[in-house]
């Protein structure tokens, strides 16, 4: 404790230091912003590293309502029950989960496997994933929290991840 007093007042550790020396930092919170455009997944991934971020990991519930919240806050006309079919491509936008490398072996970008997942169990189309014949690699999300599996044709908006907090929330698109 002598040393750590002598590094501050001697100015070589901040106050900020002195009082978390030895401690762990927290880890960086994420910030999500939902991106509106017609992108592939590939498109909306290079798109989401062009802003400093990534297509989203919402691999706990937490971070899934973060996300829903976001998506809805910038479509509030699709986020109410009586919103169009779910299927309809402006609910929905790409997140960073695919099973593109191995059928039905879901991944998230940052190489963690699938440890808790949102996805759609009702509807006209079935369960989720579906599979898509062997073509839907890609996860999309709902406005309304839950996912679907998508072809690398189809287009949409996408959910942006980013971590710490100094990022531009309102930055123009």
């Amino acid at each position: 404790m002598v040393l750590d007093e002598a590094r501050f007042f001697s100015g070589a550790l901040s106050p900020a230091r002195f009082l978390t020396a030895g401690r762990k930092a927290p880890p960086p919170r994420s910030v999500f912003r939902f991106i509106n455009g017609k992108f592939s997944w590939h498109e909306a991934k290079a798109n989401a590293e062009d802003r400093g971020g990534r297509l989203a990991v919402v691999n706990t519930p937490e971070k899934n309502a973060m996300a829903a919240r976001v998506a809805q806050e910038a479509q509030p006309e699709l986020a109410n029950p009586s919103a169009p079919d779910p299927q309809y491509q402006a609910n929905r936008g790409w997140i960073g989960l695919t099973d593109e490398e191995k059928e039905g072996e879901w991944k998230w970008i940052d190489g963690s496997p699938l440890t808790w997942s949102s996805w759609w169990v009702i509807g006209g189309s079935g369960p989720e994933p579906s599979g898509g014949g062997g073509r839907s690699h890609y996860a999309t999300y709902w406005v309304n929290g839950f996912w679907a599996d998508s072809r690398i044709v189809d287009r949409y908006g996408y959910v942006l991840e980013l971590r710490g907090g100094g990022f531009p929330l309102d930055a123009e698109d």
